[in-house]
């Protein structure tokens, strides 16, 4: 089992969430950060959106594809994070290449209702979407 106290702190966070939790990180699709966020969810143990193992069902195609362009074509991202059962969305701002698109993010969350739980040093924030 991998010590709680060496997680870094935004899955430590996650960790702490109640059953039920179901994370989506972004940026989703890119695959360093794909793996990354399977590692950690067998350390959190919360199901995660994100995934990479080599194969790539239907399904994760279309999510990425989605969730890839929530600035261009926000309805469809959300509903891609809705239909899934997502219940929280971690950011982690300095994966994008470009910042701004990390903060466009955050904005485009809150928008759609999302509340702000936390966020910490490394540049990582959690949110949870509406019920």
């Amino acid at each position: 089992m991998y010590p709680a106290s060496a997680l870094p702190r935004v899955y430590q966070r996650i960790r702490a969430l109640p059953a039920g939790t179901v994370v989506a990180e972004f940026p989703f699709g890119d695959a360093a950060w794909e793996i990354r966020a399977v590692y950690y969810a067998a350390a959190h143990d919360k199901p995660v959106l994100n995934g990479y193992s080599g194969a790539f069902p239907p399904a994760y195609l279309t999510r990425a594809a989605a969730l890839r362009l929530f600035a261009e074509d926000g309805d469809r991202a959300w509903q891609a994070l809705v239909d899934a059962g997502t219940t929280h969305v971690v950011v982690h701002i300095p994966a994008f290449k470009n910042p701004d698109r990390g903060r466009q993010l955050l904005s485009w969350l809150e928008t759609r209702g999302a509340r702000y739980v936390e966020s910490f040093p490394e540049g990582d924030a959690i949110y949870e979407m509406p019920r």
